[in-house]
């Protein structure tokens, strides 16, 4: 499952069995339906913190409001003295699971699909999530947030809120900076799948996701194998 939402084509492409050969008589691979994304394309995890920050805010306000009040919100009431380290490792380990399943979400709902008709909340979730027009305005934001972290570090001044919001800017705004088109592997010849595979299964990443502990998570891709219609001479 974590292997398909972020982007990666697994043996399953090809059938396995006569049933399925008949089913799909022109070979052709089933369309993505993230597309040529995956789960590192900035829309994600600029809807994930868009979704997100706003209710850690609001449990921060809580959590100072009642310093001054009395809280009836029974074991809620302790949670400040949950230690700082575990509090930043909970916000942080939220944002990555709510970004899965922002992303399985957005699959689900077809967000990136523009062959078909999408719903209003699938619409409203695009609109808001556009980074393109803002690409460099994101990239700016995390170059401030690491600035203002080490600011903070110099003058001994951190807290648990700034440096779990600030890792949570500093990675979107590294997926806004580093990431990249995928190819349209649907339209490569079978030379050039070929070349693509074998860059791709040498390339840093590949090999770094065959090795503990992001294998026990992340299948590995499968070859890309061309279309029938492709592979005609």
């Amino acid at each position: 499952m974590l292997g398909r939402l972020f982007g990666r084509n697994r043996a399953a492409n090809q059938p396995v069995n006569p049933a399925a050969n008949q089913a799909n008589p022109t070979g052709q691979v089933p369309p993505n339906p993230i597309g040529n994304h995956g789960g590192l394309y900035p829309r994600w995890p600029l809807l994930t913190a868009m979704l997100y920050v706003p209710f850690i805010c609001i449990g921060y306000g809580l959590q100072f409001y009642f310093q001054v009040a009395v809280c009836r919100l029974g074991v809620l009431c302790q949670l400040d003295a949950v230690p700082g380290v575990i509090q930043g490792a909970l916000i942080v380990l939220g944002f990555l699971f709510l970004w899965y399943v922002i992303v399985a979400m957005g699959t689900w709902l077809r967000i990136e699909d523009d062959t078909t008709v999408r719903s209003r909340l699938a619409n409203w979730l695009r609109l808001i999530s556009e980074f393109a027009s803002v690409r460099w305005f994101i990239v700016c934001g995390g170059l401030a947030a690491l600035l203002l972290l080490g600011w903070d570090a110099l003058t001994l001044s951190l807290t648990v809120p700034s440096v779990a919001f600030g890792l949570i800017a500093l990675i979107v705004s590294a997926c806004a900076l580093f990431y990249r088109e995928r190819p349209n592997t649907a339209a490569m010849t079978p030379q050039q799948l070929q070349e693509y595979n074998l860059t791709r299964a040498t390339g840093f990443w590949y090999i770094l996701r065959t090795m503990p502990p992001l294998r026990w998570f992340i299948l590995p891709g499968a070859i890309q194998q061309p279309n029938a219609q492709n592979a005609q001479p």
